[in-house]
Order: structure tokens, then C-alpha cells, then sequence
């Protein structure tokens, strides 16, 4: 486990880095993105630069190209579209709840603390950012792994690696465009270790996370639901089965966070927290 942290932490700096370039870039050129890519390719120095980065293969004779939006009904393209827009919708969802716990000191050690591995979790899926993106393979060729293998059939992508100790991964992806919905698995050795799945609710996204806890054999679960501008909801207990699938499950509300050992719900500026079996209101 300690490896996969460590994988993903150098994913997510990576990621960071190639974001600022390809932000900075698209800055300063209005041109078309093959006439740069054309021009790189004449670059001396470009060229030596990614000589010795490790190959990527995609199945296929070549990479699969990037749906437009469907204009019809706004709905992202692409699971790095998707997975993004959601992302930055939980950030402004853990703002507003991080807002109210400064304003109550109590609240940091345990609200804080049990909102940890609703932040943290996110981590595992930093790949998800990537896929479908233009530049997303040069991403992912930045990272420091061997066999480095990116499939894609439709809207389902695998990204299988090695790390440098030998240890297996995959991650499976499958996005869902009409209902902007999307689950994504990463396997360990051949040991499921994360099973994500969000969906569009509303004006908002409920989410699940869970993983297996070899220990126990149970699983850790973890549930979202937030809007823009109102509601953040977290959950996280612990389950002896999966849960059911969430995909298209547009009604789901804040009560789909809700069970017998953590939650918290903030709504209309009043916060709702279930910590260590008490329940408060603030």
C-alpha cells in the first residue's frame, strides 16, 4: 500500500506540472494543435527530450480521437472532462464545510479529521484526469513506471503499469456520457484495491468509494453527495458487501451520505455531524 501511495503522490505532481505547461501553452498559440505538434517534431531539442521517456502502446494502429461535447446537452466528452468537472465541484463542497469547521474550534479534531479520507481518496484516481484528454499519453509517459499500456474500446479505458518493484496495477475506467456518470476500479496485484463511481444528481453529483480491507475483510465506504452552491454531504462507514451500483441514479440526495457511524451534512448554512456516536447540529 505504502507503494501505491507513492506512485500516486508522483502521478499527481506530475500531472500538476504537465497541466501549468499545457495551460501556458494554449496561452499563447491560437494555432491548430497538429501544425505545434509538427513544429516540435522539427525541434532538435524536442526531439532529444522525448527519446528517453518510456513508450506507451495503445491497442490499435492509432490513438482513438477525442469526441467533441454533445452540444445538445452539455454533457462532458471524455473522463478527464467529466472526472474534472466533478472534481472541482467536491473542492468547492469541501470549501464551504471547511468554512463552517474554522468558525467552531472543536470541530477541527474531529469533523476535520474524519473528512480526511474524503479528500485523500481522490488521490487514487488521478489517472482518471487523464484519459481522453489531448496530451493525456504524455502524461502518463512522464510517469516513472515500465510496461506502461493504454487501451481504450469506446468509453472504457485500461491503463496497466509496473512499478519499479514489480508490483502489477490496472486501472479500469468506463465513462458515461449521457448521464455524466463514471466508475473507475484499480487492482493491486490482481487485488481490487478502489471501486469509484460518481453520477450527476440534480444540480450537483453524489459519489461512492470503497475499498476492501484485507485485515477484516470488509469494506471502508465512502459517500458524497453536494450541489454548487448549498449542500455538502460526506459519509463514511463501514460495509460487509459492495454496495449497490449508483450510475443514473439521478435522485439521489443528501440522505444517500446518511448511516450509524460518520456523516456530515451541511445545509442552508447549518452543519449536521454524526462523530463518534453523538450527533450535533452547529
Amino acid at each position: 500500500m505504502k507503494r501505491f501511495v507513492s506512485i500516486l503522490i508522483s502521478i499527481s505532481m506530475l500531472l500538476l506540472v504537465f497541466s501549468g505547461c499545457s495551460g501556458s501553452d494554449q496561452e499563447q498559440s491560437t494555432e491548430p494543435q497538429h501544425e505545434t505538434t509538427q513544429a516540435e517534431q522539427e525541434d532538435p531539442a524536442q526531439t532529444s527530450l522525448t527519446e528517453d521517456k518510456p513508450e506507451i502502446t495503445t491497442s490499435g494502429n492509432e490513438t482513438p480521437e477525442t469526441t467533441e461535447p454533445d452540444g445538445s446537452t452539455g454533457s462532458p466528452a471524455t473522463p478527464a472532462e467529466g472526472y474534472g468537472k466533478y472534481v472541482e465541484m467536491k473542492s468547492g463542497a469541501y470549501e464551504r464545510i471547511s468554512a463552517k469547521i474554522e468558525v467552531h474550534d472543536e470541530l477541527a479534531l474531529t469533523v476535520g479529521m474524519a473528512l480526511l479520507p474524503v479528500i485523500m481518496i481522490d488521490l487514487s484516481l488521478i489517472i482518471v484526469s487523464v484519459l481522453g484528454m489531448e496530451g493525456g499519453e504524455a502524461a502518463l509517459r512522464m510517469l516513472a513506471a515500465e510496461d506502461v499500456v493504454v487501451e481504450q474500446n469506446g468509453q472504457v479505458y485500461s491503463v496497466t503499469y509496473t512499478d519499479e518493484e514489480g508490483g502489477k496495477f490496472l486501472q479500469t475506467t468506463e465513462y458515461f456520457p449521457d448521464a455524466d456518470a463514471l466508475k473507475s476500479t484499480i487492482t493491486t496485484d490482481g487485488t481490487e484495491a478502489v471501486f469509484f463511481e460518481y453520477t450527476k444528481a440534480g444540480n450537483g453529483y453524489a459519489s461512492h468509494y470503497y475499498t476492501l480491507n484485507e485485515e477484516s475483510n470488509d469494506y471502508t465506504l465512502i459517500t458524497t453527495f453536494f450541489d454548487e452552491s448549498n449542500i455538502t454531504a460526506f459519509g463514511v462507514a463501514t460495509i460487509n458487501a459492495p454496495p449497490e451500483s449508483i450510475i443514473g441514479k439521478s435522485d439521489l440526495t443528501s440522505e444517500f451520505v446518511v448511516n450509524d457511524e460518520m456523516y456530515v451534512i451541511l445545509e442552508n448554512d447549518i452543519l449536521t455531524a454524526l462523530i463518534d456516536g453523538e450527533l450535533k447540529t452547529y
